[in-house]
């Protein structure tokens, strides 16, 4: 037996925390990578932006839906509000119309610039607002796919 069995001790003792540490850091990735694509009322919606929110204090996210329906984000883990907005591409709106992104958050077309292309697709207005959009999902890291299947307001189903 050494005369200090202590020693030993907290060699083990550091060992075990400098395991510990990437745990203890949250080394979970901040964000993850999620495609997929957007459909209104089972058609592919062929311009406007998916937005990712967080409802949990982080950044939100913002990036264009390509012509061919798809999109790709870079999007904050943890619980999200899921927009999509098509507004920008309305003909009636266009003229004049600048795009200027929620606080804390980029915007796929660059500060006060509106270039989105793509076909109108008119849908409800509910899914362009993160506090009535119905569209919610947990961002875990890694690559995901999350298509995104949008539905006509109650009212308008029956008529």
């Amino acid at each position: 037996m050494g005369r200090f069995p202590s020693r030993g001790l907290a060699r083990w003792g550091a060992l075990l925390f400098l395991l510990a540490l990437p745990v203890l850091s949250g080394c979970s990735a901040k964000t993850a990578k999620i495609r997929g694509k957007v459909y209104y009322e089972k058609k592919l919606v062929k311009g406007g932006d998916v937005t990712f929110n967080s409802t949990e204090g982080k950044p939100s996210n913002t990036t264009r839906i390509n012509s061919d329906g798809t999109y790709e984000i870079e999007a904050p883990t943890g619980n999200v509000v899921i927009t999509v907005d098509t507004a920008a591409l309305n003909p009636a709106l266009r003229k004049g119309r600048t795009y200027e992104p929620p606080k804390d958050q980029k915007s796929p077309y660059g500060a006060g610039k509106n270039t989105a292309t793509g076909e109108f697709t008119r849908i409800p207005e509910r899914y362009a607002d993160a506090k009535k959009s119905p569209l919610t999902y947990t961002v875990k890291s890694g690559a995901q796919e999350k298509d995104l299947d949008l539905e006509p307001d109650p009212a308008e189903k029956g008529s």
